[in-house]
């Protein structure tokens, strides 16, 4: 009997500034076109606050962050 499970990948990185985390990123999907989804809070700072930090709004970004992750996770 065949397994029809399918395989999924989660890969995070953690670090700091200038460590080389969106450049990592940013060649996994290069390298393996329509295999990986870069999601990160900066980018989606500059997408609703213009990158700037607020303790209020970051609560949003976290929600948004975790809703792309579950999305794309099942919906692969």
């Amino acid at each position: 009997m065949k397994n029809n499970i399918m395989e999924q990948k989660l890969i995070m990185t953690k670090g700091l500034p200038g460590a080389g985390k969106s450049t990592f990123a940013n060649q996994e999907i290069i390298n393996n076109p329509g295999k990986y989804k870069r999601i990160n809070r900066d980018d989606l700072r500059r997408m609703i606050d213009v990158g700037t930090f607020s303790g209020d709004a970051e609560r949003h970004i976290i929600e948004i962050r975790d809703y792309l992750i579950k999305y794309f996770l099942r919906n692969k």
